[in-house]
């Protein structure tokens, strides 16, 4: 990816602290772009922008930020926008996991899994669209996963919200797509992350095959890159096989 593909763009990226986010928020920086990075860690999100601008020498900023709540996004996108003046890529990561049954699982813990993996997704994309929608551009990529194609009913709150966000996210592109404004879900297997270890540590399964943070962001940019491109409302797989399509809205 030349460095200059994504020059004089502004994004932000969600969940950005560590892991996939983290990865995505390097690689467009490294593409060329200006970098907010949001997480509910203020520390790590700050040691990781940094790190960050180090590494690619673009501006970056860290805001800490819980995505459950409407008003701290509303406020991370004002913040971004008067920042860099100008916001052109959104990237929806930030995530928890779940483990349980549907018959079984908690309303506690279906409450906390939907508020971060879906929620947040959505007041994101409620916050970005009105400035999208004016520039008449923009890119909204949601990392939703594999689990969200293929539900297991291990993974019954995860499975599930994660099949509602790549739904959020396709019908994103349809209201969005008159306006020039794209919107894509990732949909990774097992990545190498803190959240996959943690998913050992609990259960025992062990992913032998888990994908380096750095593949899924390098699908985010392939969706992004060249800006000019209007791919809209696909679903796309990403394993260690490579990337596939596996559902799409036809726009």
């Amino acid at each position: 990816m030349s460095s200059v593909e994504l020059h004089g763009r502004a994004a932000l990226v969600t969940g950005a602290a560590r892991g996939i986010g983290r990865a995505a928020a390097a690689a467009l920086a490294q593409a060329g772009a200006s970098v907010a990075l949001l997480d509910s860690d203020p520390a790590e999100v700050a040691a990781t922008s940094r790190a960050v601008a180090d590494q690619t020498g673009q501006r970056t900023l860290a805001i800490p930020t819980d995505v459950r709540v409407k008003i701290q996004m509303d406020r991370a996108v004002a913040t971004t926008l008067a920042a860099f003046g100008q916001l052109d890529v959104f990237v929806a990561n930030a995530g928890v996991w779940s483990h349980g049954l549907l018959t079984e699982v908690p309303e506690r813990e279906w409450d906390r899994v939907f508020a971060v993996n879906l929620k947040g997704v959505l007041f994101g994309i409620q916050a970005v669209a009105p400035i999208l929608k004016d520039q008449r551009r923009g890119k909204i990529v949601t990392i939703a996963s594999a689990a969200g194609l293929n539900p297991s009913s291990a993974w019954s709150a995860y499975s599930i919200s994660k099949t509602a966000v790549i739904a959020l996210t396709q019908v994103a592109a349809g209201e969005l797509a008159p306006f020039q404004v794209q919107a894509n879900a990732i949909c990774p297997g097992a990545v190498d992350t803190d959240l996959t270890q943690s998913i050992t540590d609990q259960t025992g399964e062990r992913f032998p095959h888990a994908l380096p943070p750095a593949q899924v962001a390098a699908a985010v940019l392939a969706v992004v890159c060249p800006f000019e491109q209007t791919t809209t409302g696909e679903a796309i797989l990403v394993s260690p096989e490579g990337t596939k399509i596996v559902s799409a809205l036809g726009i």
